[in-house]
C-alpha cells in the first residue's frame, strides 16, 4: 500500500498441406530475410519423423512424445530521455525448443520444474534442421536419465497420491498465417521523444526515460501426436512506457512509472492522456521526495484496483495453481478443500484465457492455444465461494 505523500521500502500433415496451399497467395513479408512458413514446417516435420524412427540408446527406444516449437520474432524498440534518443533499433530473434518424454503418460521423465531444452535458432530452414537435431539429442538423453532416476525414486519413496504425468489430448491443426502489421517508426519515435520531454519541467527528477516497443512474433508447434500450429505468440505486443527516479534527502531511491500495453497501436489512448500520465509520474515522484518516511504500523488499508489485483493474485491465484498441489515445498492450503467454501459466497473466480478484453481493457493472459497446443478453455475455479478445481 502506498500513500501519495508517504515513502515506502494425425491426419495433420494432409490437412496442413491443404492449408499451406490455400494460403500460398498470402506471401509473408517477414523482416528483411523472410522464411516461408511452408519451409519451416517441412524442416520441423522431417526432423521430428526422422528422430522418432531412429532415436535409441542401448536397449532404450524412442520417446513416446516429442514436441518441436519455434518462436520467431521481430522487436522494435525506441527510447528517449529528456527529448534525446537513446536507442532506435530492430532486433530479429528465433528460439527453438524441444520437449522429449520417455516412458509413458502414467510416469515419464518430467518433474515439477521440467522445461525441455532450448537454444537460439537460425533463419535458414536447412540449418534449422541441424539445430533441432542437436536439441533432440540433448533432450532425449536427458529424458532417459530423468526417467531412470524417477523410477528409482518411486521405488524407494512412499507415494500416496499417484497422478499421471501427461494427459492424452486430441491433436490440433491451426495454420493461421498471421500477417505482420505496418510499422510507422517515425510516429513511434516522435511519441517517445515527446513523452521524455515532459520530465524537463521537473528538476528534482534525477533520471527519466520514455520508450515504445513493438513486437511481432509467430509460433510454430509440431508434435508427435499430430498437432500443427502456426499462430501469433501470446505476448501483448505493443507497449508504451515512461519511467522516472530520484533520491530523497536521506538517500532513499524513489521510482515511479506507467505503461500502456496494447494488441495494436490503433488502440493507443490520445497523446494528451499519455502526456498527463507522464506528468503525474513526475509530480508524484517530486511529492514523494519531500514526504516523511512512514513508520511501520498496523492499520486498516484501502487498496486501489491495481493493488487489489496484485493482492488477490498472490493470496489466491498462485495457491490454486495445479502443479503446486504436487510439490510439498509449496503452500498447499487449498489442496484438500475441493467442494468446500474458501471465500465469501458472493465471489466467484473464473480463469478464462479466451477473454481478450474486459470493459474495454486488453488482457495479458489471453491466448487461443496453450504452449502444448491445447485449445484455450474457460475454467470455473471458485463458484460462489466453493472451490471447484485448480
Amino acid at each position: 500500500m502506498k500513500s501519495r505523500l508517504s515513502r515506502r521500502s494425425s491426419p495433420a500433415p494432409l490437412v496442413l498441406a491443404a492449408l499451406l496451399c490455400a494460403a500460398a497467395a498470402e506471401a509473408e513479408t517477414w523482416g528483411s530475410d523472410p522464411t516461408p512458413a511452408g519451409e519451416v514446417f517441412k524442416s520441423l516435420e522431417s526432423e521430428l519423423a526422422r528422430n522418432l524412427s531412429r532415436l535409441k540408446q542401448d536397449r532404450f527406444g524412442p520417446p513416446y512424445f516429442l514436441a518441436y516449437r519455434l518462436h520467431d520474432a521481430r522487436r522494435y524498440d525506441v527510447g528517449a530521455s529528456l527529448g534525446e534518443f537513446i536507442n532506435d533499433e530492430v532486433d530479429d530473434y528465433r528460439v527453438a525448443y524441444v520437449e522429449a518424454r520417455y516412458g509413458g503418460s502414467d510416469i515419464d521423465n518430467t518433474d515439477l520444474n521440467y522445461q525441455g531444452v532450448s537454444a537460439a535458432a537460425p533463419a535458414d530452414p536447412a540449418v534449422l534442421s541441424q539445430t533441432f537435431w542437436q536439441l533432440t539429442d540433448q533432450a532425449y538423453k536427458g529424458a532417459l536419465a530423468g526417467w531412470l532416476e524417477k523410477k528409482a525414486k518411486r521405488a524407494t519413496e512412499l507415494v500416496t497420491d499417484v497422478i499421471d504425468d501427461f494427459s492424452l489430448e486430441p491433436s490440433t491443426v491451426a495454420v493461421l498465417f498471421p500477417v505482420p502489421p505496418a510499422l510507422d517508426r517515425d510516429k513511434l519515435k516522435g511519441l517517445a521523444r515527446r513523452l521524455s520531454e515532459v520530465f524537463r519541467d521537473y528538476p528534482e527528477v534525477h533520471e527519466s526515460n520514455a520508450s515504445v516497443t513493438a513486437l511481432w512474433a509467430r509460433r510454430f508447434l509440431v508434435t508427435s501426436e499430430g498437432t500443427r500450429l502456426l499462430t501469433l505468440a501470446e505476448e501483448m505486443p505493443q507497449d508504451v512506457r515512461a519511467y522516472a527516479s530520484t533520491r530523497a534527502e536521506d538517500g532513499m531511491k524513489l521510482e515511479e512509472s506507467f505503461n500502456v500495453s496494447l494488441r495494436s497501436f490503433d488502440e493507443l489512448p490520445p497523446e494528451a492522456e499519455l502526456m498527463a500520465a507522464a506528468r503525474r509520474v513526475a509530480s508524484e515522484l517530486t511529492d514523494l521526495r519531500r514526504a516523511p518516511v512512514q513508520d511501520a504500523a498496523a492499520a486498516p488499508a484501502i487498496l486501489d484496483p491495481e493493488m487489489s489485483g496484485v493482492l488477490f493474485h498472490e493470496a489466491l491465484g498462485h495457491k490454486l495453481e495445479g502443479q503446486r498441489q504436487r510439490d510439498p515445498r509449496e503452500s498447499q492450503v487449498f489442496r484438500d478443500l475441493l467442494g468446500k467454501r474458501i471465500i465469501p459466497e458472493f465471489l466467484s473466480v473464473i480463469d478464462d484465457p479466451t477473454l481478450k478484453a474486459f470493459q474495454g481493457a486488453p488482457l495479458h493472459g489471453s491466448y487461443d492455444f496453450d504452449s502444448e497446443g491445447t485449445p484455450a478453455r474457460r475454467a470455473v475455479l471458485v463458484e460462489h465461494g466453493i472451490l471447484r478445481e485448480f
